[in-house]
């Protein structure tokens, strides 16, 4: 009779994790401040709250794909999924990315 063994949790699912932005990453990828930008047609805005949302946004939404503050975005935000940087991190360089872009942002 096989017996499969359970697999253990990705690293950073782990409960036994003691890297702290990990773990502020496996419970909240939702920032504090939300980030309105007018992103598409005029005089819409959209309300950005989460990292995964700003990743959507940048990825495929963003009016222009180069600039620093764009590639620089994209990475911190993919890094702020994986719990790497914190997602206040990601929040600065998503508003970054957005400047450098001239969108129209309504809070910070």
């Amino acid at each position: 009779m096989l017996r499969m063994e359970p697999k253990p949790p990705p690293k950073g699912l782990n409960s036994n994790d003691n890297n702290p932005v990990r773990q502020h990453a496996m419970h909240s990828f939702w920032w504090d401040r939300s980030v309105q930008l007018e992103l598409g047609d005029a005089g819409k805005y959209r309300d950005v709250k989460s990292t995964r949302e700003a990743v959507e946004c940048l990825m495929l939404r963003w009016p222009h794909q180069d600039g620093r503050a764009l590639a620089a975005a994209k990475r911190v935000c993919l890094q702020a999924l994986e719990g790497k940087v914190k997602t206040e991190k990601a929040r600065r360089a998503f508003i970054k990315a957005a400047e450098e872009a001239h969108l129209s942002i309504r809070s910070q």
